[in-house]
């Protein structure tokens, strides 16, 4: 496990795992839960929320440190990349499909497996089970483009990520909150034109693996002062808390919580997530990365992937069986953290020894 450590960047695998974490999360009901409380908690369960939609963008910032940095031609993607994805995808989907068929026999309800409905539900990404699979989807869009983007990042100046960053702020934060306020006071919003498109800015597919790849590979985490780190957490705070503000604004004038603000400042509060475990990890405290602990945050790194794709099928046979005996117990959004970590521990040993299987190992 030490060569396992020495052999990858053990910051990213800890970001992988943190963003794995917070995407199972997101999927519970601990994650909309601020939606039917009141008071304190309400704010702080809105709060977590908010944080956990760094996740997806984390994944992909990896992404782009990744794979941006190399030069591949397309044939070698085609060939190589896209084949394995679609592969995993057509696997557990199936795998998937077909245990939702045998649990509603279990149930003694009827569930028609057509091979015409699974294709057309795998194509469209709307089988019964397979919503946290859309990831999958967004990353084969990705690999399919890698070659054009790994061009685009090659020489990327800071001025580029800088307009990136002030464009998504501008649609995704600035727009929302002018329209929020005009909402408030009766009048119409306002709204960009259809074709007015910006998939390097709007797509998180696309915009996220080129902030990662500049963050990792162009700035220098050693000359990075702790005031500049004390603004990144600050503006991450702050953006959250804005969230936070208009979510209730809009739910104390329709009567309802949304997570229609949940995006507004997804790009800074997950680049300063990124920046900070990175200085955390090679900067400020650099034996974590080193021996058993550097060792131990590599081996659940390489785990997250296999545990993705099992826990639809540990949530579609063990999940409410779980709720069920354990809200007798756990209250409020301990109950999501606990079946993340029953999850975790019960996919990872499934991987593990899955990863033994000749050939699954470089697929999960």
């Amino acid at each position: 496990m030490a060569e396992r450590a020495a052999r990858k960047k053990v910051y990213i695998e800890l970001i992988r795992v943190l963003a794995f974490v917070l995407v199972m999360y997101n999927h519970l009901p601990g994650y909309t839960m601020y939606m039917y409380t009141k008071g304190v908690k309400q704010f702080v369960y809105m709060y977590i929320s908010m944080i956990t939609r760094i996740n997806v963008p984390l994944f992909f910032m990896i992404s782009g440190s990744l794979l941006l940095a190399r030069k591949e031609e397309m044939g070698t993607v085609i060939r190589k990349r896209v084949p394995r994805q679609i592969l995993v995808m057509v696997l557990f989907e199936l795998a998937l499909y077909l245990c939702y068929g045998l649990h509603a026999n279990l149930r003694g309800e009827t569930y028609a497996l057509m091979a015409g409905h699974f294709l057309r539900g795998a194509l469209a990404g709307n089988l019964d089970g397979m919503g946290s699979y859309w990831y999958m989807y967004a990353y084969l869009a990705f690999l399919l483009l890698l070659p054009f983007m790994q061009r685009a990042a090659e020489g990327i100046k800071k001025e580029e990520i800088a307009v990136l960053f002030v464009l998504r702020l501008a649609l995704f934060a600035l727009l929302p909150v002018l329209n929020l306020l005009l909402h408030l006071n009766g009048a119409e919003p306002f709204r960009t034109a259809g074709k007015f498109e910006l998939p390097l800015v709007t797509i998180s597919a696309f915009f996220f693996p080129l902030i990662g790849y500049y963050l990792d590979r162009c700035v220098d985490i050693e000359k990075i002062s702790g005031k500049k780190l004390a603004g990144l957490a600050g503006a991450a705070t702050a953006g959250i808390l804005l969230s936070c503000l208009c979510t209730l604004m809009e739910g104390k004038a329709d009567g309802q919580l949304t997570q229609n603000f949940v995006r507004m400042t997804d790009a800074v509060s997950a680049a300063a997530a990124f920046i900070i475990i990175k200085y955390i990890m090679l900067v400020r405290r650099p034996s974590l990365s080193e021996g058993r602990s550097g060792s131990l945050i590599c081996f659940v790194g390489s785990l997250t992937f296999g545990i993705y794709l099992l826990n639809p099928f540990l949530k579609l046979f063990f999940y409410q069986s779980y709720k069920a005996a354990a809200k007798v117990y756990l209250r409020g959004p301990i109950l999501s953290v606990i079946w993340v970590l029953i999850s975790m521990c019960a996919g990872g040993a499934i991987t593990f020894l899955l990863k033994k299987i000749p050939g699954i190992r470089k697929l999960i």
